[in-house]
């Protein structure tokens, strides 16, 4: 961590910075996120888009947590890695917007 590295590519030299971090996985989605994300993709109407949410709460797909964030449960993990296996358009949202 903190390495400096020179290297001299075509006669010029220059200095590289090595840092070593951990990447940090993406912020769970907001109801308000998800609702937008769904508005983009045609996804359900405005009638029905709340109960969507409902829906993947009720079942367990999700569970709301502080900052009415929407954390994926081991059950909703699964369920979208097994439509992965199945086939890979079925996680896309134009599958839901056709």
């Amino acid at each position: 961590s903190g390495n400096k590295v020179s290297v001299a590519p075509m006669g010029k030299f220059c200095t590289l910075d090595i840092k070593e971090k951990m990447t940090t996985p993406p912020t769970y989605l907001t109801e308000s996120e998800l609702i937008s994300r769904m508005e983009k993709h045609g996804i359900g109407t405005d009638a029905s888009i709340s109960t969507h949410i409902e829906n993947i709460i009720k079942r367990y797909y999700v569970e709301l947590i502080p900052g009415r964030k929407l954390k994926p449960t081991k059950l909703g993990l699964v369920l979208a890695q097994g439509y992965h296996l199945i086939d890979n358009s079925l996680v896309l949202p134009t599958i839901r917007s056709d």
